[in-house]
């Protein structure tokens, strides 16, 4: 039971008074009847300092007794002790979230992107190069290609412009010409709120550009991962692609990997995770290693990369970097990486709260860790047409990466005994059922 060992000891030795001259084992019945006769509050403590215990990556440096925490005030907090626990550790994204916080923690961490608008893109020549799926202008059967001649029976000569006249809330209706083939076209559509798929496929002088914005189990094209093979498959026959990470906080860790092992030869160490356990049997956690491998023949694998990346890249972006980059010498363009390079279990608790602990470090086929370290970048740039430019030319030469790691940093050790702030976990597994 999660809870054993602590409850336990905890209850018998202060709650129950037990002196000296009392020995003896408790009965799976007696432990049974202890855990019920718990309060909400308590059975929250001890769940949660259990889970630290057993699966905190660095519980056996930073974790104190329970009594450090049990007796700790914090005023007008219901579960006030906990918080404070979570918040004594120095891992930023070991954390925990109160009951009442957690459909808007799950909301804001883990909601499919959603944008108010009409849904299409156009690019400068006005003509529309993206319309998203069940978005306003899907729905009103805007089509790629069709070149934009008026919004409200306002002449537009100019993106911004469109911009402008298009934008609005919810509801609002506003009417288009279009110019199709040859034929004038004219679409009403209303402004809604319509959710973002999270990869999109462009393209720079006929180089295929696949942009990915997280790596998300849930997304309107069913998963980043189906989204990603749609995306292989649609520029199926490329001799090379770039792939675009700028931005990209991360996501669920199979999601990234299997993403990856699409770029990869059957069998190729993607990476390999240093992992917490619990002995039961000693009673103390133990670390091990486990190299993650690609299961299958990737359907990209016959390409030439080129990625890029700045300092928002984090976590599965830095996964799929390592996977990649080591195996097959793809150059990297732009800025060095965030350097998450760690993984954090989230799962409910009995409170129906939710806790977030790192239990797992990442390291590169080599071995060698890129945590606090991120990804330095083969060419450095913060501009846009630069940046392509140089992917460009490295496609022409295939040029293989030359850059290493970044240099250690520490963003995200917490200032002791402060709440912790939440941040997106990155790289995650939600442990049990995800809450709705």
């Amino acid at each position: 039971m999660p809870m054993r060992f602590f409850v336990i000891l905890f209850l018998a030795s202060f709650f129950f008074a037990c002196t000296s001259n009392t020995t003896g084992t408790v009965s799976v019945d007696e432990e049974t009847e202890i855990q019920d006769s718990l309060s909400l509050a308590d059975q929250e403590f001890f769940f949660n300092y259990d889970i630290l215990q057993r699966q905190y990556y660095w519980a056996e440096e930073e974790l104190e007794d329970p009594l450090t925490y049990y007796y700790a005030y914090v005023e007008d907090e219901e579960f006030g002790n906990v918080q404070y626990m979570y918040s004594m550790l120095s891992d930023s994204f070991t954390y925990y979230i109160p009951p009442e916080l957690l459909q808007l923690f799950i909301e804001m961490m883990f909601g499919m992107p959603t944008e108010v608008g009409t849904g299409l893109e156009l690019n400068d020549s006005l003509f529309v190069t993206r319309v998203y799926k069940e978005s306003p202008a899907d729905i009103a059967q805007v089509e790629v290609g069709d070149l934009i001649l008026a919004v409200d029976e306002i002449p537009i000569k100019q993106k911004g412009t469109f911009e402008r006249l298009a934008a609005g809330e919810v509801g609002d209706e506003i009417s288009l010409t279009l110019l199709r083939d040859e034929d004038t076209i004219s679409l009403s559509l209303v402004l809604e709120e319509f959710t973002l798929p999270t990869v999109f496929v462009d393209s720079v002088e006929g180089v295929p550009v696949i942009h990915v914005t997280e790596f998300s189990s849930e997304t309107i094209g069913g998963s980043t991962y189906k989204e990603w093979i749609a995306a292989l498959e649609q520029t199926h026959g490329a001799k090379a692609t770039i792939i675009d990470l700028r931005g990209n906080l991360g996501g669920d860790v199979e999601i990234c990997m299997d993403m990856a092992s699409e770029l990869l030869h059957k069998n190729d160490t993607l990476v390999i995770m240093q992992s917490t356990d619990w002995n039961e049997k000693e009673e103390k956690q133990v670390k091990g290693l486990e190299p993650i491998l690609a299961t299958t023949e990737g359907i990209g694998v016959e390409r030439y990369y080129v990625f890029l990346a700045d300092t928002a890249s984090a976590s599965c972006s830095e996964m799929m970097l390592a996977a990649v980059v080591q195996n097959k010498k793809s150059p990297i363009v732009g800025m060095q990486t965030y350097g998450k390079g760690i993984m954090q279990y989230l799962g409910l608790t009995p409170a129906e709260g939710l806790y977030s602990v790192t239990v797992a470090e990442f390291l590169d086929k080599n071995g060698e860790a890129f945590h606090r370290k991120g990804f330095e970048p083969d060419f450095y740039s913060e501009n846009e047409d630069e940046i392509f430019a140089k992917a460009l030319e490295f496609i022409e030469v295939e040029q293989e990466r030359e850059a290493g790691f970044g240099k250690e940093h520490s963003l995200f050790k917490k200032t002791t005994g402060k709440p912790a702030k939440a941040l997106k976990p990155g790289a995650y597994r939600f442990i049990g059922e995800w809450p709705r």
